[in-house]
């Protein structure tokens, strides 16, 4: 079989840009993967195909006032995911991923989160004019794409995005799914004993990812510990950190150092705001590190609260503060909850059990 990926791609490791690079990395013999040309050059192993594409904007705010306002955002971004792509002949079956589309091929929609849930996305209360407003707007739009004849299955990546997709915009659930991303599995290391135990964050925008309530659980137990934070910080995360002890930020990393800070790292923690499904919760697990995160959207599927990791409320500073004291006194309990997290990993997440459920889907698809 051979699938065409396309859709929203960005350009930092993790999103889409992360889940084409997962895809790639199953290298299965029962299908193969090609790409629109204009994809960042950081995906490897996959074939070019040249791809006709063509946005049906609504319409299109483009003065400079109207593109980084925070009420009108949502609706520019989600008026951009609606295209028309017209596939060339060799391609069996599109995978869109993260945006709308019809194609003249059968083809199969793929989402980490709900696009309609503001208040995790863009901090707008549920309840706000706006979010209602864009809700019912845009559901009347994925709806028309979603029932096209060729659109045959709608998949997410945790029950939660599902879940809240059906609910927003009334779409059967028959004709959804359930597939998380593939994870290459690793071998087992040799892993060093630092002199301190090394708390791990990685997140592309850190104040959604909740650095700031990180940074302020970690600021009574400074001389326990240290902080390892990736990602891009705001003025006042950038204070915060210049501010505090034994905290080490890295705004910009390789593939390769990310991979060495997930082996030097003792505990993750993702106190996250808003989120899909964090692949770096993912990762974290597949280096055998305990995770903390936040007991909200597709999280609870990836950290069973108790057994691979711990799950805390948003803002939870003394929680936090708590689970992580925890985690840094008791190099047993890192280990124990460290090793679950990986057995969980590899049956739910394991590039050969992602594999199998995707060959069955597009084989289903093309019948």
């Amino acid at each position: 079989m051979k699938i065409l990926l396309t859709g929203y791609t960005d350009r930092h490791f993790g999103g889409s840009t992360g889940y084409f690079l997962k895809l790639a990395d199953m290298k299965s013999k029962n299908f193969s993967y090609f790409l629109p040309n204009d994809f960042p050059k950081k995906i490897k192993n996959m074939k070019k195909v040249r791809v006709e594409e063509k946005s049906s904007y609504l319409f299109n705010l483009r003065l400079p006032f109207f593109t980084g306002n925070h009420f009108v955002k949502p609706f520019m971004m989600l008026n951009s995911y609606f295209s028309e792509i017209k596939v060339p002949e060799k391609i069996d079956l599109v995978h869109v991923y993260d945006k709308v589309a019809i194609t003249n091929k059968p083809n199969i929609h793929f989402f980490d989160n709900t696009p309609f849930d503001s208040a995790r996305i863009w901090g707008l209360s549920s309840e706000h004019k706006l979010s209602k407003c864009y809700v019912n707007y845009f559901s009347k739009r994925y709806l028309k794409v979603l029932n096209h004849p060729n659109c045959k299955k709608i998949v997410f990546f945790s029950k939660f995005a599902r879940d809240s997709f059906v609910k927003d915009t009334g779409l059967d659930d028959s004709k959804t799914a359930v597939i998380p991303q593939p994870i290459r599995i690793e071998k087992a290391f040799a892993k060093k004993t630092n002199k301190k135990p090394i708390i791990l964050m990685v997140g592309h925008q850190l104040r959604r990812k909740g650095a700031d309530v990180l940074l302020k659980a970690f600021s009574e137990m400074q001389d326990e510990a240290e902080l390892v934070i990736v990602g891009s910080p705001d003025a006042g995360i950038s204070k915060m950190i210049n501010e505090s002890n034994n905290v080490k930020l890295f705004e910009a990393v390789s593939d390769k150092k990310l991979v060495e800070l997930y082996k030097k790292a003792d505990i993750f923690c993702l106190p996250s705001r808003g989120e899909g499904s964090p692949l770096s919760i993912l990762e974290a697990m597949n280096y055998s590190l305990p995770v903390i995160s936040t007991n909200i959207c597709g999280i609870p599927e990836e950290v069973i609260d108790g057994k691979t990791g711990y799950l805390v409320d948003v803002n939870d500073v003394k929680k936090l503060k708590d689970r992580l004291e925890k985690l840094v006194k008791d190099k047993a309990l890192r280990t124990r909850i460290g090793k679950e997290g990986k057995k969980y990993l590899i049956e739910n997440f394991s590039n050969e059990v992602v594999e199998n459920k995707l060959t069955k889907l597009y084989k289903e698809a093309l019948k």
